[in-house]
């Protein structure tokens, strides 16, 4: 197979990590980057003068060399770009989320089946090694059952002005559970947030997640924090892990801590609370850089037409949720049911 031909659709924010990793890898070919805003193009020019600059997408449309896309553009951009995209015959990564509906997603995503092309979305936490540490624990039953996660992604901005704090940060959580607990269907969400800085615009939400099988899952997200967290908590009835981000050493901590019953004498019905209070251990984890990885899984899946890890249809369950959950946002909290075709 030729080597394959890339081109990037945004270098505003996020955008410029695809360019210094698609152009440290040796098997693929980063052609063209467009923007609307020039300043930012110079700045990517400065750097990697070999580059096609333009803030013409026809320009990356009508190029029969290139064969992948990667579109880091605002939420509310992608469908009408990723579309273009696809209907050009190009292979799409679309950062996260992947559209503002789950109708448009699903659009999407039939484009793609019907023309045999890959539709992958930048859930960056589905590659990140901690998360596949845990979700290995979780598969091994090692926590027993879980009862409940809670998350916590909070900091002083930036603050978006397309979209509120939810759709901005909760997706990533929304697709770590979705990730650890595959077979469990979410079945109803309720959010509560606020609007201080922007009219329309939540800065802070409180996102509850009820599962089929009664795990619940709360995600916290604030862009209007002093202190900056990303952290997830996972309580089960054997052990309980904390997963933090931003740590430099200790992103895992698992906790030998528990409740149960215990019987308290010879009658059968007498019984009482036992806790279990035991050791802290930090398990040693390789961390590669999830970017990476998550580009290295888009190559491989066009080159041997196999499916990413978060792929168009992980990425259309995300926008279900965030869309449910803007629905209550709108009506004071309702409890709102989740519906699956």
């Amino acid at each position: 197979m030729k080597k394959l031909t890339f081109a990037i659709v945004g270098v505003g924010y996020w955008g410029p990590n695809f360019v210094r990793l698609l152009n440290s890898l040796k098997d693929i070919s980063l052609k063209t980057v467009c923007d609307l805003n020039e300043n930012n193009l110079s700045k990517i020019k400065e750097n990697y003068t070999d580059l096609i600059t333009t803030t013409n997408i026809n320009d990356i449309l009508e190029d029969g060399e290139i064969d992948a896309v990667i579109v880091c553009t605002p939420l509310k951009t992608h469908y009408n770009i990723v579309k273009k995209l696809l209907e050009a015959n190009k292979h799409v990564l679309c950062e996260k989320p992947l559209t503002f509906t789950t109708e448009e997603s699903q659009k999407l995503i039939d484009i793609s089946n019907k023309s045999n092309l890959k539709l992958a979305v930048g859930h960056i936490f589905e590659y990140n090694s901690c998360i596949e540490y845990i979700k290995n624990m979780l598969n091994e039953k090692s926590l027993g059952d879980i009862h409940y996660i809670h998350f916590k992604r909070t900091g002083l901005g930036p603050i978006r002005q397309d979209i509120n704090s939810m759709w901005d940060l909760a997706s990533h959580d929304i697709s770590i559970l979705l990730n650890l607990f595959e077979e469990y269907k979410p079945k109803f969400v309720s959010a509560f947030g606020q609007k201080y800085i922007q009219e329309g615009v939540e800065d802070v939400v409180f996102l509850n997640i009820e599962f089929e099988n009664k795990l619940i899952a709360n995600i916290h997200v604030s862009w209007l924090d002093p202190c900056k967290v990303r952290s997830a908590t996972f309580v089960g009835d054997k052990k309980m892990v904390v997963f933090d981000d931003l740590s430099l050493s200790e992103k895992i901590k698992i906790y030998d801590k528990g409740v149960s019953y215990q019987p308290s004498s010879y009658e059968f019905s007498d019984f009482q609370l036992s806790m279990r209070d035991g050791g802290i251990s930090i398990p040693n984890i390789k961390y590669d850089e999830p970017l990476k990885k998550e580009v290295l899984d888009f190559i491989n899946a066009i080159k041997n037409n196999q499916t990413t890890i978060a792929d168009g249809v992980k990425g259309r369950e995300v926008v279900r949720i965030l869309e449910a959950a803007q629905e209550s946002l709108n009506n004071n909290f309702k409890r709102i049911e989740i519906f699956y075709e």
